[in-house]
């Protein structure tokens, strides 16, 4: 195992806490923006790009 794999294994549950935070705060500015907007596609648009 390098050094950046090492590293990133290191800060994986934090990766993860932020992409969860991402994801929330755009779901959110989605329904926000586009109320009448299908979430689980909204969702699948946003996994997608992510």
């Amino acid at each position: 195992m390098d050094a950046v794999q090492k590293d990133l294994i290191s800060r994986k549950i934090e990766i993860q806490k932020e992409v969860e935070l991402l994801f929330k705060a755009n779901m959110k500015i989605t329904d926000w923006d586009v109320p009448e907007a299908d979430d689980k596609e909204g969702a699948k648009i946003l996994l997608d790009m992510i």
